[in-house]
């Protein structure tokens, strides 16, 4: 609209559409002597202002050209927009310099797009505006911080350097170069997949185990709540037989839907402990010792066989086996064991939920399949959100797959990852980029801790090209020309 509302206002005494020869004659001429668009990108030792000399505006070198004052209304103001839209890319802080130098060079293949192609501004499905998203789509991954020797950098002046070298007036150049760079995005996200995959199943992994974790506390403080018995037994429950049970709730819960091997387990598990129990309770008549007697052989098996599963050396075990022939005795004499009201397996670290503590994060790594995973959770956080987290909480709940994050180590250096999967069971995001077999898994609440800490921030996809096309449009309207 702004481009047919000003046509009128400038230089109407030429209203014949202009053609590529006469495209290709005006940019001789304006552009005679005139250096080339950077061919190689910014070195790290190139400041602000060397570079930014460096990127020259060449549509509005043509644009102030003498042949350029020739041109009827619509030709005319194409050029200002042009021009305005790679002064607004040029001096837009947000774009990387590396960037903003690939798109340097593709400022005469654009203008000699718009100029053939009016309709070019209103289209937003152009190859050529498509393929300038695309830059962006891809620029999103660095930041700041772009490295020339990576993959994607190298792929996107390959094809920056094929359209600048072969574009005449065939708008399928740009077509092609989308294409290509589509087709390369997708080949490095199925690579990345791989990654994602291994990533994805530790973290599942890690989310059943937590879970058969607290199962078994579960069953355990039940079962204590319900009885009195002898220090040693409490020991043991709480220091090795937790451990069975949660082997025991992961096979149950890992097993197959036509398996029932898993829930026999737990069941033959949780039917040990209240045998144990029994087993150390003073017999005061004939049945009861003879059915100890008969139990116990059954008993220390089962007993010795979950301790295995879960690796508890003979030594750890020895003490505990040791009392237990003991108070066996003692039942056998109907002597009752002193009993103890020591405390219930302890739960996920206790926790203070007083308003002044903000929890922790607690950060490990492991490797998995080749895939280095670090894990980031939040220990010891209040219930309740402070009110300057419930907004980060709320952009955090939003996050779906495909969104970037970019995180900050204590030293400044930055990296963005994209988050490729989120866990089902527990809402675990897990984020991840093209640049290692590396992989980050973060509860939502820890992301929340970190960006309100500075240390990560979303990133929000950034569209140079149609935001600087924007400004172009709404300068051109508020300063009309004359």
């Amino acid at each position: 609209a702004a481009l047919t509302a000003f046509a009128g206002t400038t230089r109407p005494e030429h209203s014949a559409p202009i053609d590529a020869a006469s495209i290709d004659t005006l940019l001789r001429s304006a552009l005679a002597g005139l250096p080339q668009p950077m061919t190689a990108p910014a070195g790290p030792a190139l400041t602000l202002d060397g570079e930014m000399q460096a990127l020259v505006n060449q549509v509005r070198v043509v644009r102030d050209s003498p042949g350029a004052q020739e041109l009827g209304g619509l030709e005319a103001v194409t050029l200002d927009i042009v021009a305005m839209l790679f002064d607004f890319i040029f001096d837009d802080a947000h774009v990387p310099l590396a960037i903003k130098a690939l798109l340097s060079r593709l400022q005469i293949p654009v203008l000699k797009v718009a100029m053939l192609n009016p309709g070019f501004f209103a289209d937003r499905q152009h190859p050529t505006r498509r393929f300038l998203g695309g830059i962006a789509g891809v620029a999103i991954r660095w930041g700041d911080e772009v490295d020339e020797n990576d993959p994607f950098y190298a792929k996107l002046a390959e094809l920056v350097d094929r359209i600048q070298a072969n574009f005449e007036d065939k708008v399928e150049v740009f077509g092609e170069a989308l294409a290509e760079l589509e087709a390369f995005v997708d080949a490095h996200d199925a690579e990345e997949d791989d990654t994602t995959l291994a990533a994805a199943n530790h973290v599942l992994q890690r989310e059943q185990e937590s879970a058969a974790w607290e199962r078994a506390q579960s069953a355990l403080r039940d079962f204590l709540a319900l009885r009195a018995l002898p220090a040693a037994l409490h020991a043991f429950l709480n220091e090795h037989w937790l451990g069975v049970l949660q082997q025991a709730a992961l096979a149950a819960a890992t097993a197959a839907p036509d398996d029932d091997s898993g829930q026999r387990l737990w069941d033959s598990t949780q039917s040990l402990m209240g045998d144990l129990a029994w087993s150390v309770e003073a017999k005061r008549g004939p049945d009861d010792r003879l059915r100890l007697v008969s139990l116990l052989p059954e008993l220390l098996s089962g007993l010795n066989r979950g301790l295995d599963r879960t690796g508890t050396t003979h030594e750890a075990r020895g003490g505990f086996f040791d009392a237990l022939v003991k108070l066996h005795a003692a039942a056998l004499r109907g002597e009752a064991a002193p009993t103890t009201d020591a405390p219930p397996p302890p739960a996920t670290p206790t926790t203070d939920w007083s308003s002044s503590n903000g929890g922790e994060l607690l950060v490990t790594r492991s490797l998995d399949h080749g895939v280095e995973v670090e894990d980031v959770i939040l220990v010891g956080a209040p219930p309740v959100w402070r009110a300057d987290e419930r907004e980060i909480q709320r952009e955090v709940g939003a996050l779906k797959r495909g969104d970037w994050v970019e995180f900050r180590d204590d030293q400044g250096h930055s990296t963005r990852e994209r988050l490729n999967w989120i866990s089902p069971q527990r809402g675990i995001l897990l984020f991840s980029n093209h640049q290692a077999a590396k992989a980050i898994s973060i509860a939502p609440e820890a992301l929340v801790r970190q960006i309100r800490d500075g240390k990560a921030a979303i990133v929000h996809p950034e569209a140079i090209f149609e935001r600087a096309l924007s400004g172009a449009l709404d300068s051109l309207t508020a300063n009309p020309a004359p």
